[in-house]
């Protein structure tokens, strides 16, 4: 935790609370383990100057390509 600001956290908090409740009420028990992966992430990428800068830089251009809609 100590690599996200203090916005980060809260949500951090929300969604792990959220994710627990799921895994009390539900079973939901992977809710929990995709929490944690993804916050582990965000706080790797923000450790790290050179993958944060990578994260926040604009994209080329707007069209990131074809879309296939299955259905």
């Amino acid at each position: 935790m100590r690599h996200l600001d203090d916005e980060e956290m809260r949500a951090f908090a929300v969604d792990l609370l959220e994710a627990l409740s799921d895994a009390a009420e539900l079973g939901a028990r992977e809710a929990v383990h995709r929490t944690l992966v993804s916050w582990r992430a965000t706080a790797r990428i923000n450790a790290d100057p050179e993958q944060l800068r990578e994260a926040l830089r604009p994209l080329a251009n707007d069209d990131l390509g074809p879309v296939e809609v299955s259905g």
